[in-house]
C-alpha cells in the first residue's frame, strides 16, 4: 500500500507508514477498496468487515454425485 502522505510503497496488512509513520488506510477483505475508519461494512462490496471470511485456500469444492 503506498502511504498518503509520503508515497511509500509499504508491504500489505501494514497499519503505520514504515516510512512516515502515518496511519494507513484500511481496505477490504473482500475487494481491496478503502473502508473508512469506523465503518462495518465495505461501501463498494458490503463485505462485513467485523468478521473477515476465512480464506477458502485449500477447501476442496464439493463433487457432483456421479
Amino acid at each position: 500500500m503506498n502511504c498518503p502522505s509520503c508515497g511509500f510503497v509499504n508491504p500489505p496488512n501494514m497499519k503505520f507508514c514504515g516510512q512516515c509513520g502515518t496511519k494507513l488506510p484500511v481496505s477490504c477483505w473482500r475487494c481491496g477498496a478503502v473502508v473508512p475508519e469506523g465503518f462495518n461494512f465495505c461501501g463498494q462490496c458490503g463485505a462485513d468487515q467485523r468478521n473477515p471470511e476465512p480464506a477458502a485456500v485449500g477447501v476442496p469444492a464439493a463433487v457432483a454425485p456421479a
